[in-house]
């Protein structure tokens, strides 16, 4: 599998609604997560969420190179751990969905 050097990192600037803790990973927000009434974005723009037990939002972040690389396998299981979802449960279907978030990263 393809690995990637270039990661989504928070900021951790709540004056720009990045609530997320500095450094951590961050993922597209998935239709169930919530800005946890922190800021308001109208319903088609997206925001992202931290990839830790908080997946606290944010609407900016950064791209680092990030050291060791990740594969799209990997990026799945730590978004299934931090919903708290099984990770047998993630498909190749799925795991394409974040390789193609990866390569809009590395690109």
């Amino acid at each position: 599998m393809k690995t990637y050097d270039k990661m989504l990192i928070a900021i951790h600037e709540p004056d720009w609604n990045c609530y997320a803790e500095k450094v951590v990973w961050l993922y597209v927000a998935q239709p169930t997560d919530t800005k946890k009434r922190l800021f308001r974005l109208p319903n088609y723009i997206y925001y992202f969420v931290s990839l830790d037990e908080k997946r606290m939002p944010s609407e900016y972040g950064v791209v680092k190179t990030i050291s060791p690389a990740i594969t799209a396998r990997e990026l799945a299981e730590a978004d299934y751990v931090s919903r708290g979802i099984d990770t047998s449960s993630l498909t190749e279907e799925l795991i394409e969905e974040y390789e193609q978030f990866l390569n809009t990263i590395n690109a």
